[in-house]
């Protein structure tokens, strides 16, 4: 979240965002030619972050602590909400 809200707008090559329509493929395809640089969070208005398996309420707050200078709404989800305790066993789980 540190480079989401970074000042310095470094690439985040690993994000996914959201298309524009058709002008935005074909961007797409004239940026694997000529090795430009997507769009930043922050040039949106709205930032979604999803965590597959599972959030803590730590996790909740970190995110809004992290984002909350951004300028940005964001919104949180994730496919379940983890108690303290399921967020600790977790950690120490046998795999």
């Amino acid at each position: 979240m540190d480079d989401v809200c970074s000042p310095m707008r470094p690439n985040l090559s690993v994000l996914n965002t959201k298309s524009d329509g058709i002008k935005d493929y074909i961007k797409l395809g004239f940026n694997k030619i000529i090795n430009t640089v997507n769009k930043h969070p922050l040039d949106c208005d709205h930032l979604i972050v999803f965590v597959i398996g599972g959030i803590s309420g730590h996790e909740v707050h970190s995110i809004c602590e992290a984002t909350k200078n951004c300028g940005i709404r964001v919104s949180i989800g994730s496919t379940r909400m983890l108690s303290p305790y399921e967020a600790v066993h977790s950690l120490f789980k046998k795999v």
